[in-house]
């Protein structure tokens, strides 16, 4: 996971737990360049796949290990949430009129 909410300990932690997953955050800054950088050398033939690029370029800072207790809990929030926009679903369209 890349991107603002890695700077939060508990908003990587909450992804992991939401989506019941092993989230780890790659070292360092402007990883969007990084990304082109490594599809460049891919590109270039200094590495003969995009996973021995990744392998040998991305180091990883933090792992956040899911909490299968709360697996649950968010089920059922989200469960509430599909109910919530399924029953606004009507009204979206009359906010544009």
């Amino acid at each position: 996971m890349t991107g603002g909410a890695t700077n939060s300990k508990v908003w990587s932690q909450m992804f992991a737990d939401i989506f019941q997953t092993t989230v780890e955050i790659p070292a360092g800054t402007e990883l969007g360049c990084f990304g082109a950088a490594i599809c460049g050398a891919v590109a270039v033939g200094d590495f003969p796949s995009w996973e021995a690029a990744v392998e040998s370029m991305v180091k990883i800072d933090r792992v956040y290990q899911p909490n299968r207790d709360l697996a649950g809990l968010y089920e059922k929030k989200y469960s509430r949430f599909e109910k919530l926009i399924a029953t606004l679903d009507p009204v979206w369209g009359e906010l544009n009129d």
